[in-house]
């Protein structure tokens, strides 16, 4: 191998050694948010063997927390990018742009692409495990692949198998993840002719999978210029260094960061989350697991009080046990030695189980559930100005950070990444049979951005649709009070149409370009001026008939006009 590649590996393995070491502060947390809150992701962390069936939720007494966890991933899945509804809307970055005929119609066929790669693609079957991790441990990591088949594929990590890393912006632009892989398994990923003899050699008649191999993969910008075509963004596969020449087994290049690391919110200069739902329930999660415990017991030892009474055979020992359903044996002679209850108890049970369901309700809105069932409630059904107010008003401010994170750290990076895989494989319609080759000029190098329509996108913005609806309201009421309707002049009609369209996510073929609309104003006027032009003819044409009936050898109007004397 040469001493580029050495210096690459002794590069990123040092790098690696100091992710590790950052990440290490935050897994205990993790370990706790999983024992108490989301136990089927605890397999993944600090284990190399995450393929296992034991339950992992010895922890837990009430899985009321598991429940609003599970929830709230469902929630954030439903609401942000489900596969039922749209939820993007591509669109020019340049908004002049957009006004150019024929380019909406264009943008509106490639989002509805987009949307079947979507659909044929895995996209949406990671999407839920997504939400899961981000809302449990406040990041997630999804890598997005070119696919033959379906454009694009993608690969949903666990929380504990990879380590991130942040540029000087404090965004995400380097992932590592350690795996086992087994020989057959590296075979079948890299081919045989990429890997190290000894590896080759551990697959046998007897033992077709061979040995397994621990492999270090890092996705980076290529700072080590190893990526083929010089691309910017650089995918390695390597083992250890006892391999010698056959120590990197796969380098690929990407024009773009082909994977996506959101987080719930992030402080500046942190690479992992502190502040999501899974950590801000945490002491009530683990709260209310405590008072499970108390109050069952409280329970039990009413129905199953200790006892105490004479001696039975074999039964005094000295010693008092008040554990449910124990027996006391009192020694012989005792006064009162009947059988009856260690001691008395007086739980206020409906007190303790309303500080349950208290608990209990903190827990269900830390996980944002209070937020999502108004928002599903009203999927079919236009939401009130009331409604909308109370949703964007009272909830979606503690969620808009999180949200705005969730469209620049993970949505934005997929659409760029979809963008860029169909147009290479050619799978958009040429927009050339869209727009006038002149236009279709002025748009090459112009940038294509998203508009997001999803349901929790356009609650944030119905409070500003909620303004153009009062606005047009107000006027409503002024124009029926100004009877000359002057007043109705201050309203931009067409300019309240698209901007109304673009707030709730209206189909671009719906509204006509500037240009357009210019065009069918002239082709009115000159139809009007047409028309006047025929009327003043026809009126000329009857004249004359008219006056070609009128008899000259008489004494009328037309005669004395003309001076002519009969």
């Amino acid at each position: 191998m040469d001493d580029k590649k050495q210096k690459a590996i002794k590069y990123y393995n040092a790098k690696l050694a100091r992710l590790k070491k950052i990440r290490t502060s935050y897994e205990s947390t993790w370990a706790d948010i999983l024992d108490n809150i989301a136990p089927d992701l605890k397999g993944y962390l600090n284990t190399e063997n995450n393929d296992r069936g034991e339950r992992e939720d010895q922890l837990i007494y009430d899985t009321a927390p598991t429940d609003y966890w599970q929830k709230c991933a469902a929630g954030l899945f439903a609401s942000i990018s489900s596969p039922s509804r749209p939820w993007a809307q591509r669109t020019m970055a340049n908004d002049e742009d957009n006004e150019i005929p024929g380019i909406r119609a264009w943008l509106d066929d490639v989002t509805a692409k987009d949307r079947s790669i979507y659909h044929q693609s895995n996209f949406y079957r990671g999407a839920f495990s997504m939400y899961a991790q981000l809302s449990a441990v406040g990041v997630a990591v999804k890598i997005f692949e070119p696919d033959y088949d379906n454009i694009i594929h993608c690969t949903v990590l666990n929380v504990g198998e990879y380590w991130l890393g942040i540029n000087g912006k404090g965004l995400v632009d380097t992932l590592f993840r350690e795996i086992t892989y087994s020989a057959g398994k590296l075979q079948e990923l890299f081919g045989e002719e990429n890997l190290p003899v000894s590896v080759r050699e551990s697959i046998t008649d007897t033992n077709p999978d061979g040995s397994d191999y621990k492999v270090i993969h890092v996705i980076a910008p290529d700072t080590q210029k190893l990526a083929p075509f010089k691309k910017p963004w650089v995918s390695m596969y390597y083992m250890n260094d006892k391999f010698g020449d056959k120590q990197i087994i796969d380098i690929k290049g990407y024009k773009q960061k082909p994977f996506a690391a959101p987080r719930w919110y992030a402080n500046n200069n942190e690479t992992y989350a502190k502040m999501y739902p899974g950590r801000n329930a945490l002491g009530n999660c683990k709260q209310l697991q405590k008072m499970i415990y108390d109050f069952m017991c409280a329970l039990e030892l009413e129905v199953r009080p200790p006892m105490q009474g004479p001696p039975m055979a074999g039964d005094f020992q000295g010693l008092i046990s008040a554990i449910p359903g124990a027996y006391n044996a009192i020694a012989s002679g005792t006064p009162d030695a009947t059988i009856k209850r260690l001691f008395e108890t007086n739980p206020q049970f409906e007190v303790l189980w309303q500080a349950i369901a208290d608990k209990k309700q903190q827990i269900e809105s830390q996980f944002y559930n209070d937020l999502f069932m108004p928002i599903m409630s009203n999927i079919e059904k236009e939401m009130t100005a009331t409604e909308v107010n109370q949703i964007s008003g009272e909830k979606m401010v503690a969620l808009g950070a999180a949200l705005e994170n969730f469209h620049t750290e993970y949505l934005n990076v997929a659409q760029d990444i979809l963008f860029s895989y169909a147009t290479e494989a050619g799978v958009y319609p040429n927009i050339g049979d869209y727009v006038a080759e002149d236009d279709w000029r002025k748009l090459q190098g112009q940038d294509i951005k998203t508009e997001y329509v999803s349901i929790l996108a356009q609650a944030q913005k119905y409070t500003d649709a909620s303004k153009i609806t009062s606005t047009l309201q107000l006027a409503g009421m002024c124009g029926q009070l100004d009877p000359t309707g002057q007043c109705l002049q201050k309203l931009d009609l067409a300019e309240t149409i698209a901007e109304g369209a673009k707030l709730y996510g209206a189909p671009g073929k719906m509204i006509r370009s500037d240009e357009q609309l210019q065009k069918m104003a002239e082709a009115q006027q000159q139809q009007e001026q047409m028309q006047q032009m025929m009327q003043g003819a026809s009126t000329a044409a009857d004249v004359a008939q008219k006056a070609g009936s009128i008899p000259m050898d008489t004494d009328n109007a037309l005669t004395r006009m003309l001076g002519v004397q009969s």
